[in-house]
């Protein structure tokens, strides 16, 4: 199984998973696959600066459904280091976290392209921006890249899947049937959900 302590080139891919879902399993793969990375680094928020409420699922009960869901994914791999160093949250300080922890490898972080427009208002935006590389997952034929000048973005193309969390929290608090958010999470996650009665 590959690691970042044998260097390479590693997507870090930062969020919080409440649920993890296909969509995140998708953009994590099609850009490692595309890109050629050597894999990508799971980083759950253990605090989340940019976001008003905490998250709805408890920090114990992310990392399960991480663990479920990255099992057999040789080149996803989970990275607690905002709760190991008890970081505030802030993309800029994982990074540094994860240098010195890691310095060999080169890292890019992952991101869809819904938080492209987002960037320039990240803490320390420019500092973040001049460190490291950001790929964002982008549709096919899409018009944001002409429309968009950050330095150190580069769009890649993959088949997005339309998922989103907050769309999955509120179909389970409406009723949905384990069998329905088993389309949008990986089985395991599903099943650990329900019998968690996360979500309701």
């Amino acid at each position: 199984m590959p690691s970042p302590d044998h260097g390479g080139l590693w997507g870090v891919l930062g969020g919080s998973f409440d649920p993890v879902h296909k969509g995140h399993l998708n953009l994590a793969e099609s850009i490692c696959n595309k890109k050629r990375l050597d894999g990508v680094l799971f980083i759950p928020a253990y605090k989340h600066p940019l976001k008003k409420k905490a998250c709805t699922a408890p920090y114990i009960d992310r990392i399960k459904m991480l663990e479920l869901a990255l099992a057999g994914h040789d080149q996803l791999r989970l990275c607690e280091i905002e709760k190991e160093q008890n970081l505030p949250g802030y993309t800029i300080d994982t990074l540094h976290a994860l240098k010195k922890r890691f310095p060999q490898p080169q890292f890019h972080f992952i991101i869809g392209s819904d938080l492209v427009k987002q960037l320039a208002r990240w803490h320390r935006a420019k500092e973040l921006l001049d460190e490291t590389n950001f790929l964002a997952g982008s549709r096919p034929g899409s018009k944001m890249k002409k429309a968009n000048k950050i330095m150190n973005l580069e769009f890649v193309e993959i088949e997005e899947l339309d998922i989103s969390a907050s769309d999955i929290r509120a179909q389970i608090k409406a009723g949905a049937t384990i069998e329905q958010i088993a389309q949008l999470v990986p089985p395991g996650v599903a099943k650990y959900i329900f019998e968690r009665g996360l979500y309701r």
